[in-house]
């Protein structure tokens, strides 16, 4: 049994079928086109096989203050409500 490196990680080692694997924010509709890039598309990703919901980063810090405001919120309310 041979022991994996970190270099089994890298997206050449992977199974043929995750490498067509193409994920799309699913707020703005985005493709992830390196680990880091997310690019606008105009239909769905080019050649590839599947397509997987993922959360570009600008959605991502979007939805978390979004979410962060909601749950002031319902802090604050539930905080005068304890209060009457």
């Amino acid at each position: 049994m041979s022991k994996k490196t970190n270099g089994d990680c890298k997206l050449g080692n992977r199974p043929r079928s995750l490498r067509k694997l193409a994920a799309m924010c699913m707020y703005c509709g985005k493709v992830r086109d390196s680990p880091r890039v997310w690019k606008r598309s105009p239909g769905a990703p080019m050649g590839s096989g599947i397509v997987s919901h993922s959360v570009c980063p600008g959605c991502y810090d979007r939805a978390l203050r979004q979410m962060q405001a909601e749950v002031k919120e319902i802090d604050r309310e539930e905080a005068c409500a304890a209060t009457a």
